[in-house]
């Protein structure tokens, strides 16, 4: 993965030429290829969602990209189009994980707590894309902050039997709960001030 990284990256500082041509891309056309590719790219993952067959933290950060570049473009719309097909593809895995826990089958439970976790990052990110309200921003953050906290204990106990080997597990577990609690509370400050 690091060697098709850095042919991309290199490929891209030093002007790669068109496959089959000798004809370097337009600066334009690469934008215009690079922005199609990841397009197609987040529908794969859309439809990968559901079945959890993806990497939630990547796919959130590819759909983020693609609606960076849409309202860069000047298309706010689909910027927020894309974020909501997010929203139900990770409900939708969150709905059959959480289905799955209840009827008890096989190890689901940390499968269900990442549905959980990338709902939450994605409905957050719509919220925040739409320009939405504070008191539903606020319900998700204190959502996330409870999740954080089930993290941090699970990950206590896990480093309380091993030892340190887990230290790193527990202490990254830590910081997203800190962090998690940081935001919320200024998400609520703003809520006080009347802010968005």
């Amino acid at each position: 993965m690091r060697a098709i990284l850095f042919v991309v990256t290199l490929f891209s500082a030093v002007g790669a030429s068109a496959v089959g041509s000798d004809k370097p891309i337009a600066l334009t056309g690469r934008r215009a290829a690079a922005r199609a590719a990841r397009q197609e790219h987040v529908e794969l993952l859309l439809r990968q969602a559901p079945t959890g067959e993806c990497d939630f933290v990547a796919a959130a950060a590819a759909v983020r990209r693609l609606a960076d570049e849409a309202v860069a473009a000047g298309d706010h719309a689909a910027a927020v189009r894309w974020h909501e097909q997010w929203v139900a593809a990770v409900r939708k895995f969150d709905t059959k994980a959480n289905a799955a826990l209840a009827m008890g089958t096989g190890s689901v439970g940390l499968v269900a707590h990442r549905a959980k976790a990338a709902r939450i990052e994605a409905e957050v990110d719509l919220i925040r894309r739409r320009g939405g309200g504070s008191a539903s921003l606020i319900e998700l953050l204190k959502e996330r902050v409870a999740l954080c906290a089930e993290s941090e204990k699970l990950a206590a106990k896990v480093m309380a039997v091993s030892g340190h080997g887990l230290k790193g597990d527990y202490l990254e577990a830590k910081v997203a709960r800190l962090d998690a609690e940081a935001e919320l509370a200024s998400a609520e400050a703003d809520a006080k001030k009347g802010g968005k």
